[in-house]
């Protein structure tokens, strides 16, 4: 590099505000510095310069260093740190490209960053999964729906699930999960229980699912009883084929159960546990209904149930089929509730580990808003609590 780009010279043309001179003139040393030697000091300079023009030369000056360092291997984070966290059309093109960020960057940028860092980082070429389920975590659709379709954004599967909780009524969500083009199994089969008919159609011309499943599910999506022309449960009710099918191929686990309650499925949640349990449905129906803890806990412990899931299952089904504030004893404090979470977050009930934790975010969620209801029925009857 020659004597005209000294630190001092530079400075000198900014303070003449020839920002364009000086962009111009950034560009030249951009492309220079793409090919000077590791650890020379020709290269320590010049990392100097850009220092200083970072944090102080005209916008015009670095989007024009964003856009030339944007493919830079070496040039060092804080720099591109630097970079990312300026205004939109400065950070925009480093945060499309550069490869130095770590995934720590990546993900304080998601948690901390504006609307175009989310965006731009939702784009890249290529987005690691814990990156990805940061961006997810700040709940905003325009990201999701980036993150969707974009082929190089890798989504694990407690992800997919966690966008499923999030965007449970979004169509546009829906269709951007069915054209992924890999769909674990789990999320492929929680998709037919919440999606509409076109989605469903989809779904299953896209993964080559049993065409049977089509009508199945959609009796099912909505429905949140059972249905037959008597009033009582049927076994050949909406949601039971499409359980036999998963039952069949192995894949009617505990979590999909879980996730089908914490969706508002219970005829699938019913038809599950009948499969699991070897029981009729009639029998599985009554158990759930009645008022017979040890009976309920029986139950899922038949079905296969893992023993730590059953004290929350059973407040759950309490909560959502039958509609009740009251939780057996063990159960009331807040402190035992989050105990059963932690507990049921280590189990391991399928063969390749599904994480539950966002079913229970939304469990636990459902479990304070009925001690909340309970305790705002406790100060309408003059403070009386129920137990």
């Amino acid at each position: 590099m020659t004597e005209s780009y000294r630190v001092s010279n530079l400075l000198s043309l900014r303070a003449e505000g020839m920002s364009a001179a000086i962009a111009a003139t950034a560009g030249n040393v951009a492309a220079a510095y793409l090919g000077t030697a590791p650890q020379s000091r020709e290269r320590l300079i010049t990392e100097d310069i850009f220092a200083v023009w970072i944090g102080q030369a005209a916008q015009e000056v670095r989007e024009t260093l964003s856009r030339k360092l944007r493919d830079c291997p070496h040039l060092p984070r804080k720099l591109a740190i630097k970079i990312a966290e300026d205004v939109e059309p400065v950070a925009v093109p480093i945060l499309l490209s550069s490869e130095v960020f770590t995934d720590d960057d990546l993900c304080a940028l998601a948690r901390e960053g504006r609307s175009y860092h989310l965006i731009a980082l939702a784009q890249r070429d290529f987005v690691p999964h814990v990156v990805s389920e940061a961006l997810v975590e700040t709940g905003r659709e325009d990201v999701v729906m980036t993150l969707l379709g974009n082929a190089g954004a890798k989504l694990s599967e407690p992800t997919l699930h966690r966008i499923i909780d999030c965007f449970t009524d979004r169509a546009w969500i829906h269709a951007g999960l069915v054209e992924r083009a890999v769909l674990p199994a789990s999320v492929g089969d929680r998709l037919l229980t919440v999606v509409a008919k076109p989605l469903r159609d989809r779904l299953i011309e896209r993964f080559r699912l049993p065409i049977i499943l089509a009508g199945e599910a959609a009796g099912s999506a909505g429905n949140t009883e059972p249905a037959s022309p008597t009033g009582s449960p049927a076994d050949t009710g909406a949601g039971q084929k499409l359980v036999d099918y998963l039952h069949g191929v192995h894949r009617l686990t505990p979590t999909f159960l879980m996730r089908a309650l914490c969706d508002g499925k219970i005829d699938i949640f019913e038809a599950g546990l009948k499969s699991m349990a070897h029981l009729p449905r009639r029998q599985v129906h009554d158990r759930l209904r009645a008022d017979d803890r040890e009976a309920r806990i029986e139950l899922f412990v038949r079905a296969g149930i893992p023993r730590p899931m059953t004290p929350a299952l059973h407040a759950a089904a309490d909560i959502i089929i039958n509609g009740t504030v009251e939780l057996h004893e063990a159960d009331k404090s807040r402190e035992r509730t989050r105990g059963v979470i932690a507990q049921m977050i280590l189990v391991n009930e399928d063969t390749n580990r599904v994480s539950i934790e966002a079913v229970l975010n939304r469990l636990y969620g459902k479990i304070e808003d009925a001690f909340l209801l309970r305790s705002n029925n406790s100060q309408i009857d003059g403070g009386n609590t129920v137990h």
